[in-house]
């Protein structure tokens, strides 16, 4: 039995290493890579719950590296603000709607159009429409978010069309998710779903994380902007795939 502990550990280690990895260098992919490991050793609810405070710090962390956070804030609102209060909100205004299937149309929706924009790289979103856009796209984000946790793909679309410098794009990226990922964690907090010792081993989590992170920010200044790009979008088109597996599973 010690033994059999000793070893998820270590492999749970090692994939929180792997997420934080992915995460550093592309800004996104923290849950996508952690979770699904995860699940092969633990229950999928207990993953999620694992991930919530290297999921909310990470974010953190990237929010505040580099740049002007004050200038993405005013830059953002527009998108912030609805991805924040339909996260929260997702889940009962839909609650009557089957989440599976909406998950499952999310997932070819998400796999069809990063392969196209790999296939076409100059998507691009013309200035003029990036504010009458956010809006939009946060709401639609919220929305999804709330009822599938899912919220990541349609932001990742968005910043991308907006064609943002790398470290920008990963800064911008993290701000926006914070926006879903409080709300989520005051639920489950409230909910009672994160106890101390939830919380005690979330956070003991963040250390493999915070690690794979820094080596992965290092990896990622030596990464051309536009491989970066495509990057993400590869990243974003096995997204799409894993939602639609994990809803035929």
């Amino acid at each position: 039995m010690e033994i059999a502990s000793l070893d998820i550990l270590a492999a749970a280690f090692a994939i929180l290493l792997a997420g934080g990895l992915v995460k550093g260098v592309a800004g996104v992919g923290l849950p996508l890579v952690a979770v699904t490991l995860l699940t092969f050793f633990l229950p999928p609810h207990t993953a999620v719950i694992l991930l919530a405070i290297p999921v909310l710090i990470s974010n953190l962390i990237q929010m505040l590296q580099g740049g002007s956070l004050k200038a993405s804030l005013r830059r953002f609102w527009p998108l912030i603000l609805p991805t924040a209060f339909f996260t929260t909100l997702g889940a009962h205004l839909l609650g009557d709607m089957d989440g599976d299937t909406l998950a499952l149309v999310l997932g070819l929706m998400i796999s069809i159009l990063s392969l196209v924009l790999l296939v076409l790289p100059k998507f691009h979103i013309p200035p003029r429409w990036e504010r009458p856009l956010a809006p939009l796209a946060g709401t639609v984000a919220g929305l999804i978010g709330g009822l599938t946790s899912f919220y990541g793909p349609v932001l990742l679309v968005f910043l991308l069309g907006l064609n943002l410098k790398r470290d920008h794009f990963v800064r911008s990226i993290a701000t926006v998710y914070l926006a879903a990922v409080l709300p989520f964690t005051a639920t489950i907090t409230v909910q009672g779903l994160l106890g101390w010792q939830e919380f005690l081993a979330s956070a003991a989590a963040m250390v493999p994380v915070y690690i794979g992170m820094e080596i992965g920010r290092r990896l990622r200044g030596h990464i051309p902007e536009e491989r970066f790009k495509q990057g993400v979008l590869a990243l974003l088109f096995i997204i799409g795939c894993s939602i639609i597996l994990r809803q035929m599973a």
